[in-house]
């Protein structure tokens, strides 16, 4: 086990590392030693100057989740400082969070990471200033129409090319369809050089995703755009396995080869009872039709001499749609495993092809 003690006065104590015995009682040092005192200083990674109001909390690291650590939160003064005593030495994180920054890294720390995930700190008796960098973010601001004219209200726009692993950046439109997005200005992965566009998706499933042109951001710039839904196409056809047997409840995704949408807002499906699927409604361009047995979990990806792709090897069907197009695309055949239980869920994500 490893064990920490803190007193009210901020004595504390750290027993790493400590076996318990069955049927024996173990004790504990007796001796509290005097806290870590951590002062960090934020910084403009543009200007240099100090940044007041950043949010710095302590991850607390519990079985299966992280979360922040009751009373560790702190904000930047004036002077861009905020302090903590009493924590306990050896290895922390902290949480980090500012309007209007996307990206934070400690200065003289080569350890490399994305800058937009908690800082790692080694804490210690003694120890200096932390300086932390804080890169502006960018900001994107703008408006959903429906394909009349409409601001649309909870839209959810995101930024298409931006490769985080999770959607931290999507926000809901308000009721006049307006958003702003501030997100950070990453390293494109190897070989990707597309840029990144605003995306944006009607979790009601009413319209096709909007997709707005390709830009290439910097650090601190600002951009406004207008996205206008359109009904889009559709798809429909049945997954049937090696023997021509219908496959159930098995997801159907839609991967437009342009890779801007992410795995969040692709065109998905169940097939029915009798493998049967519709599909839609989906902006025009060049898909990849799967047959997917990981719900929701989308479809991994790689990058060859600059284009996206999928690295599964599952043959997809291959086809193309244009605005207002319906395709039968008849039997896809699928050589997996049979799809498991359905989440719960899952039912409820998607809405029903139109009759």
């Amino acid at each position: 086990y490893d064990i920490s003690i803190r007193s009210p006065a901020g004595f504390v104590a750290r027993h790493e590392h400590l076996q318990l015995i069955s049927g024996q009682s173990t004790a504990l040092p007796k001796e509290l030693k005097e806290g870590v005192r951590l002062t960090v200083l934020a910084v403009n990674s543009l200007t240099h100057q100090p940044v007041p109001g950043v949010h710095f909390d302590q991850d607390e690291m519990s079985p299966g989740y992280i979360s922040e650590k009751e009373g560790s939160e702190r904000v930047t003064d004036a002077t861009g400082l905020a302090k903590w005593d009493g924590l306990q030495s050896g290895p922390a994180q902290f949480g980090v969070g500012a309007e209007g920054f996307g990206r934070w890294w400690i200065v003289g720390d080569d350890s490399g990471g994305s800058g937009i995930n908690s800082l790692r700190l080694k804490l210690a008796v003694g120890m200096p200033v932390v300086t932390v960098e804080m890169e502006p973010a960018v900001r994107v601001s703008g408006q959903v129409l429906s394909p009349a004219g409409e601001p649309v209200k909870g839209a959810v726009i995101d930024i298409g090319g931006l490769w985080t692993g999770d959607n931290r950046y999507a926000k809901r439109t308000d009721a006049q369809g307006r958003f702003v997005l501030n997100f950070a200005e990453l390293d494109t992965p190897p070989g990707h050089d597309n840029g990144y566009a605003i995306v944006a998706y009607d979790p009601q499933g009413r319209w096709a995703n909007a997709i707005g042109e390709k830009f290439f951001p910097k650090a601190g710039n600002e951009k406004s755009v207008v996205l206008k839904m359109t009904p889009g196409g559709y798809m429909h056809g049945i997954i049937v396995d090696t023997t021509g047997k219908p496959v159930a409840k098995i997801e159907v995704l839609a991967v437009n080869r342009d890779w801007i949408d992410a795995s969040y807002y692709f065109p998905c499906t169940l097939t029915d009872d009798q493998g049967h699927f519709d599909l839609g409604p989906m902006r025009p361009g060049e898909y990849e039709v799967h047959p997917n047995i990981n719900f929701g979990r989308g479809i991994p990806m790689e990058f060859r001499d600059g284009k996206a792709s999928s690295k599964m090897d599952d043959h997809p069907r291959i086809a193309t749609i244009q605005e207002g197009q319906t395709l039968d695309l008849g039997p896809i055949p699928y050589d997996g495993p049979p799809p498991g239980p359905l989440p719960s869920w899952y039912a409820r994500r998607f809405p029903q092809f139109p009759k």
